[in-house]
């Protein structure tokens, strides 16, 4: 979002003082560049969680705990305006945006992060027990393994060898 500006900054604060419109320009880089290294978390992780031909329920728990770690530890910058953006955007992600219970199951269906680490340990065992609870509510087919001759083509009939 605030990349494209960043981007071409120097050259529109050059033309903007050769025109004598600086005073256009109403802040200054590192201000933007602040604001842009404090979201730039949220693009990606947006884009990430926007794919269409990859699954991506798994994804959201650890993109979550991600984002509100980000905001958290994020140094706190010279800007007031930047600390309250910070601050403003940890208290949303912690209190108006919940992670649900079937987030954290597709995490440990997903063999790369089955492990839970963004967990807590009780949360671990508790999300777990639940997907094995889930796991055994499967109905599964009484006789499991490759298939057996009875009732099927004897391949010695068929080939004419014996």
């Amino acid at each position: 979002m605030l990349a494209p500006v960043l981007a071409v900054y120097d050259e529109l604060e050059v033309i903007l003082a050769n025109r004598n419109e600086l005073q256009l320009l109403a802040t200054g880089r590192q201000r933007i560049q602040e604001i842009h290294d404090l979201f730039e978390p949220v693009r990606d992780i947006t884009v990430q969680l926007s794919a269409s031909k990859t699954p991506t329920l798994h994804l959201v728990a650890p993109a979550y705990m991600e984002l509100i770690g980000h905001f958290k530890e994020y140094t706190p910058s010279d800007f007031s305006d930047v600390r309250a953006l910070q601050k403003q955007a940890e208290n949303f992600f912690t209190k108006k945006l919940q992670i649900d219970e079937i987030h954290k199951r597709a995490v440990s269906l997903d063999p790369s992060m089955k492990h839970l680490n963004f967990l807590k340990a009780g949360e671990r065992v508790t999300v777990l027990a639940r997907v094995m609870a889930e796991v055994q509510k499967v109905p599964m087919p009484e006789k499991i393994g490759a298939p057996t001759a009875e009732g099927e083509s004897n391949l010695f009939y068929i080939c004419n060898i014996n």
